[in-house]
């Protein structure tokens, strides 16, 4: 389908968008959406020259959900290039692609998969979540990918990016309508992740004198947008109680926060704490306290600050309208800006205390998962 967005600037967006990404996986294919989206891009290589003298951005990521390509400039110079884009994006693999291609893009992204797990973080989230989920992540497996050929890339680009679920066109003059033909790919269900005590997990380098310390449960999908709020009032901000209560008065960590993580249909909620090795009792001792106290933590007062903050960031959003589609991808964020002018403290709470009990999460770190 085609979405057409109202920008209020002569900045304006096209965005393609490729539903399915990891829930189109599976052993043998993890992280084959991730290089498909390193050779799609190849389909406008020859653009590039042109796309920067016209100061247009462009680039491409791998979610979890979907792959997104994305065009940014101002409209004057971006409307030239909108129908020979379109067109690209829709041209067929064999005619931009060759054996060779596949070859070389695999030595590009196995660098980038050994970039990741050089990092502490990301290592351990990525091993983590193989052992409790059975999930690759975008970036996939080793395994998989030094397996991947001409072949087997086509046959997962004839799934996966044959045509695009949605194109987006942002613009304050432009209105988009053409005849083109769409996807409609759908998501995992929850059922489908389940615990892999037997994952095979990448070797991470040693980190002495620091830890990552993470606690996750899952949550009912339909609760994502009322977590969300409560996220924001737990550890939106230096000022939020998660940074007050662990950083700035014990200083026991440089970095805390409180995610929510998606993959497919299944949410997770994630607190993260990165902290030294004799600090992870006091550290998760002090989450705890924090979780607990929810009558000083999640107050009246905090709730109005985070209402406020939401209900700018919306407006400030649709004044930069083309350099985003986050929202538009994600309905529980629009489900958010729906309800944060009415939501009382007792709604919130009631999802509050259906979740963000200390003993419901589960413990991990990335010396012991």
């Amino acid at each position: 389908m085609i979405k057409n967005l109202k920008n209020e600037t002569e900045l304006s967006g096209l965005y393609f968008v490729y539903k399915g990404s990891t829930n189109l996986e599976k052993k043998g294919t993890y992280g084959l959406s991730h290089y498909g989206e390193h050779l799609k891009c190849k389909a406008f290589d020859d653009l590039q020259d042109e796309l920067q003298s016209n100061g247009i951005t462009w680039n491409a990521y791998t979610a979890d959900n979907e792959i997104v390509f994305y065009f940014t400039g101002l409209e004057e110079y971006l409307a030239p290039f909108r129908e020979i884009l379109i067109s690209k994006m829709y041209t067929p693999f064999e005619e931009f692609i060759t054996v060779e291609d596949v070859e070389k893009e695999k030595e590009i992204v196995l660098e980038e998969y050994q970039d990741y797990y050089s990092k502490q973080n990301d290592a351990f989230y990525l091993n983590l979540f193989r052992k409790k989920f059975n999930y690759y992540s975008p970036i996939g497996l080793k395994e998989d990918i030094v397996n991947f050929n001409y072949e087997s890339v086509k046959e997962f680009f004839s799934i996966q990016y044959n045509k695009p679920d949605t194109i987006i066109s942002i613009s304050k003059s432009f209105i988009l309508d053409k005849d083109l033909e769409f996807e409609n790919r759908e998501y995992t269900m929850i059922e489908n992740f389940i615990e892999n005590l037997n994952a095979p997990l990448e070797k991470i380098g040693e980190f002495p004198e620091t830890s990552c310390l993470f606690f996750h449960r899952e949550i009912e999908y339909n609760d994502i947008p009322v977590v969300k709020i409560i996220n924001h009032m737990l550890g939106d901000g230096l000022n939020s109680p998660l940074y007050q209560e662990i950083r700035e008065k014990k200083a026991l960590c440089y970095y805390v926060g409180s995610t929510l993580e998606l993959m497919g249909k299944l949410p997770i909620i994630g607190i993260t704490i990165l902290t030294s090795p004799d600090k992870l009792e006091v550290s998760s001792s002090t989450l705890k306290s924090v979780l607990d106290d929810k009558e000083k933590h999640m107050s009246k007062e905090r709730l109005e600050t985070v209402r406020k903050a939401i209900i700018i960031s919306v407006k400030k959003k649709l004044i930069n309208r083309h350099a985003s589609i986050s929202d538009i991808l994600d309905p529980s964020t629009e489900k958010v800006y729906s309800i944060i002018e009415t939501i009382s403290l007792e709604d919130i709470m009631k999802v509050y205390d259906k979740y963000f009990v200390y003993t419901s999460f589960v413990k991990s770190d990335d010396k012991n998962y």
